[in-house]
């Protein structure tokens, strides 16, 4: 505190002191709040980012997964576990125009894959509810 005031009769030296620690703490001030902004927009992009990724595979060595539905079975009885689906993956090319694309197509359960994703699918166009068993559908 004794640094604050000037020790001879001008107030020039207190009022630069004063400035200074204003500036300081509005520094520090601002880097906290930075700081807290950024650690929460890492924790909300983090919690996003797996809410839309699987959180495990479980796929065969070789060629299709025999037995799945007793797998998915066993899975889910483990504890922790609250939701697992199937999902049949492929890629592919989709043509526009004259253009060739690479595409990553995958096939999947429309309930069990409601139980497990939620309310975190983001569709282009259409949604589960335009699968309809026995035919043929497409969701973006």
């Amino acid at each position: 505190m004794r640094y604050l005031r000037a020790k001879r009769r001008t107030r020039f030296v207190s009022f630069i002191t004063l400035v200074s620690l204003a500036g300081i703490a509005w520094g520090v001030a601002a880097l906290i709040v930075i700081l807290s902004v950024m650690n929460g927009f890492e924790s909300e992009l983090r919690s996003r980012l797996l809410s839309m990724t699987a959180h495990g595979y479980i796929a065969a060595e070789e060629g299709p997964l025999q037995d799945w539905q007793r797998i998915r079975r066993q899975i889910l009885d483990q504890t922790g576990v609250l939701a697992a689906a199937p999902v049949v993956q492929l890629e592919g090319m989709i043509r526009t125009g004259t253009e060739l694309k690479p595409v990553q197509i995958d096939g999947v359960d429309p309930e069990a894959e409601q139980s497990v994703a939620g309310r975190t699918i983001n569709f282009v166009d259409g949604g589960l509810d335009r699968l309809l068993p026995g035919e043929k559908g497409i969701v973006i």
